[in-house]
């Protein structure tokens, strides 16, 4: 059972994301901002993160990604947005996302992704 960071400035989405992610049998942590998923990485072990784009500020995920790449290089971090801009989604990949995906998630799809990246991470 892997632990993931779900990071999302909207309880709706965390709620959503959470019930989807328990009923696939895997532990989820939450954090509504940035700041709060930088200090559950400290403290945590977690096998994935899960974060929106924009919250606090609006390149709160990006700020996820770069503080994970840092310290945690082998975690995968799958960044969520409903605002898909092409310029966004090459940046987030060039920093080390593991994967870029747009609102409104497909939940057989983000499944997919989410066991591709824990199935990378083990190798």
């Amino acid at each position: 059972m892997s632990t993931i960071l779900v990071v999302d400035d909207k309880a709706g989405g965390r709620k959503v994301l959470r019930e989807h992610l328990t009923r696939v049998n895997h532990n989820v942590i939450e954090a509504e901002d940035e700041d709060i998923a930088i200090r559950l990485l400290e403290t945590n072990s977690v096998d994935l993160v899960l974060t929106d784009v924009r919250m606090k500020t609006p390149d709160g995920g990006m700020k996820v990604l770069k503080v994970a790449r840092t310290e945690y290089p082998d975690m995968p971090v799958i960044l969520i947005t409903a605002y898909g801009v092409v310029r966004q989604a090459v940046q987030a990949m060039r920093e080390g996302a593991e994967d870029y995906i747009e609102r409104p998630i497909k939940t057989d799809e983000l499944k997919i992704k989410i066991e591709k990246a824990l199935q990378k991470r083990h190798l």
